[in-house]
């Protein structure tokens, strides 16, 4: 059997450390070529529509559904996560608390278009809440927006009706003591 120098590798077991070494010794070009040949899909530019909320309004415990369109013009088929955010309603420039985000496995190719349904429990405080939108490939941002006020969380509607208020004793003296009840339905 032929004896490995430190340029040659022989038939048989596979030394990674001589393969490496000589990988390195030429200059990096296999490396390149690697690169070349093997390089991440660059997607095209990126159109985060508005997303929308059904209904625009709820209660705290309620649910909305959020759905927002992703799609790609140019470039090559695109595959990764897209997070949607929901935040707390900021008066700054900068986004509110994270209340909660899901993330979606999406694919799509030049010209296409995706919809994503979001169905969230509403939680946090009483006001507005804003929808950030991420798109990655891998550990890279690829592309991101920020929405304000895509819905609302507010208070429970209470109705109730007084009816005619009810004075006993009808007629009373200076001093007296008197009792007024008044039904609510």
């Amino acid at each position: 059997m032929p004896q490995s120098s430190s340029n040659t590798i022989t038939k048989g077991k596979t030394d990674w450390t001589k393969i490496l070494a000589l990988t390195a010794g030429l200059g990096g070009l296999v490396a390149g070529a690697y690169l070349i040949f093997h390089k991440t899909p660059t997607p095209g530019t990126f159109n985060i529509g508005q997303p929308v909320s059904n209904p625009s309004s709820a209660i705290l415990g309620e649910k909305v559904t959020i759905t927002c369109t992703i799609s790609m013009e140019g470039g090559e088929k695109y595959n990764g996560k897209v997070i949607i955010a929901i935040e707390e309603g900021s008066v700054l420039a900068t986004p509110g608390d994270l209340l909660e985000q899901k993330s979606f496995d999406v694919e799509l190719l030049p010209g296409e278009s995706k919809t994503l349904t979001y169905i969230h429990t509403v939680k946090g405080a009483i006001g507005r809440k804003d929808v950030e939108v991420y798109i990655n490939q891998g550990t890279e941002s690829l592309d991101s927006h920020h929405f304000d006020d895509v819905f609302y969380a507010v208070n429970p509607t209470i109705s109730f009706s007084l009816g005619q208020p009810i004075v006993s004793p009808a007629t009373v003296v200076l001093g007296q003591t008197v009792q007024i009840t008044c039904p609510v339905t």
